[in-house]
């Protein structure tokens, strides 16, 4: 957690300074992006029923994994439509 902090003051200070510079490519974004999701993937294929219907407080995995792609769905419709929008400007 100390590395990761230290990290991100760095990276906010570099933002701050140089806000360009910063700024990762559309690439470098997808290249991140395609691998968090072969990650969660690799982590989901690997759950079984059991695993799945373990709870988590008064949750299952299941209800908790269903809550993060329900929340990436809305993301990528907000985010489609907020492009569609930039693109009509």
């Amino acid at each position: 957690l100390v590395n990761r902090t230290a990290y991100f003051r760095r990276r906010r200070s570099a933002t701050s300074q140089n806000a360009t510079a910063a700024a990762p490519t559309t690439a470098e974004v997808f290249q991140v992006r395609e691998g968090r999701m072969a990650t969660v993937k690799a982590l989901v294929d690997q759950l079984s029923d059991a695993e799945l219907a373990e709870p988590r407080g008064d949750q299952t995995v299941r209800s908790c994994l269903w809550t993060v792609l329900d929340e990436e769905w809305y993301h990528h419709w907000f985010a489609n439509r907020d492009l569609d929008v930039l693109v009509a400007r």
